[in-house]
């Protein structure tokens, strides 16, 4: 279990590996990081999209996880499901391509890496 930053009001994130690779289990493992901070950027995106046209995206969530090679020492492929308000299909198209083309996080990640997205409108 280490320590891997303090966020700016004192708060420690900390971070350990899955038990498959040793760790405890008991704190979310660093891959768990890369999924969440590639959610959290594409839904940002969605929001403030979906708010610009005037769109409740209020309800709405997402959820990411990823799957790990340990031959390689990589994350292979990230999934992204995303569970929306029934959108309009041309404001949805719209969400999407936003959301596939925007995500600073996504651009930065390795080109070999598959991101995977799922959007469910309920």
């Amino acid at each position: 279990r280490q320590k891997d930053a303090y966020l700016a009001d004192g708060q420690a994130v900390y971070s350990d590996g899955p038990q498959a690779a040793g760790g405890k289990g008991s704190f979310m493992a660093t891959t768990d990081y890369l999924a969440s901070a590639l959610a959290s950027c594409t839904r940002t995106i969605m929001a403030l999209k979906a708010e610009a046209k005037g769109a409740d995206f209020g309800g709405c969530y997402v959820e990411g996880g990823n799957e790990v090679s340990m031959e390689d020492f990589s994350v292979t492929r990230t999934n992204i499901d995303f569970t929306e308000s029934a959108f309009e299909a041309a404001l949805r198209r719209e969400l999407e391509t936003a959301t596939c083309e925007m995500c600073i996080v996504g651009s930065s990640l390795y080109p070999d890496l598959v991101q995977e997205f799922e959007f469910v409108y309920a």
